[in-house]
């Protein structure tokens, strides 16, 4: 394949897998990030005009995001940042596949939620390729949000777990992302919004007794009312 590829978020989970695997098949790839000395800068929060700094490309993978103290940050530079790369895909006329969320909703409980929709929104109009993966997990490593709890089930004898969350998780292999990925790379799929999870459905607390029996692994769940967990994680938020 000759079209040139560019990944954001080149130091996230899935960026590094995603980027390994298209080098071994052989796709040019390249991507950014978010220091200044590395080849191709791109950061969310920058007004910087990478124009003239980013590579031509043909394909946009987006999977950058920023963690911010301040929600307002936060919002503000993933929405600014994010509709700057996409600008500057449409000017190469490349195509554009945005890698967002499942728990991305107008109503979604979690901020991350709220401004990973409305990227998704910016991104239509941009005529993206929107996929929704469920919980990302890699059997073959403890990275991302899955591996961190496997990691903690794994060393710690107790945890504690929010009681009283009905909201649902759906997992989504790294794999699958990737061969959907590709996918799109190959053919114009003509669905361009594509929800990507496997069938069964963990509440946390299933999860983590899940990710227990995996591993053989006896661990004692101490219940804590999620509506505490809530309130002290908004008093940071605010502070």
């Amino acid at each position: 394949m000759n079209k040139k590829i560019l990944i954001t978020g080149s130091s996230g989970f899935i960026a590094k897998n995603l980027k390994i695997y298209l080098l071994n098949k052989h796709y040019e790839v390249e991507s950014t990030s978010r220091f200044k000395k590395n080849k191709f800068f791109f950061d969310l929060e920058s007004i910087t005009n990478y124009e003239n700094i980013l590579p031509k490309f043909d394909i946009l993978i987006h999977l950058a995001y920023l963690r911010h103290y301040s929600i307002h940050k936060e919002r503000k530079h993933n929405i600014n940042g994010s509709e700057k790369i996409f600008k500057l895909a449409k000017k190469n006329k490349a195509k554009i596949i945005y890698i967002s969320s499942q728990s991305a909703a107008e109503n979604s409980l979690s901020n991350y939620g709220k401004i990973k929709f409305e990227i998704e929104q910016i991104a239509e109009k941009y005529d993206a390729y929107i996929i929704k993966p469920g919980l990302i997990y890699d059997t073959r490593s403890q990275l991302g949000i899955y591996g961190y709890i496997e990691n903690l089930v794994k060393k710690m004898p107790f945890i504690f777990v929010p009681n009283g969350l009905s909201k649902t998780i759906n997992l989504c292999n790294i794999d699958m992302l990737i061969f959907t990925i590709v996918e799109i790379l190959d053919n114009n799929n003509k669905n361009q919004k594509i929800d990507l999870f496997e069938k069964e459905k963990y509440t946390l607390i299933e999860l983590v007794k899940n990710i227990a029996k995996k591993n053989n692994k006896k661990i004692i769940l101490i219940p804590i009312n999620y509506k505490l967990i809530f309130y002290i994680l908004r008093s940071l938020e605010i502070l």
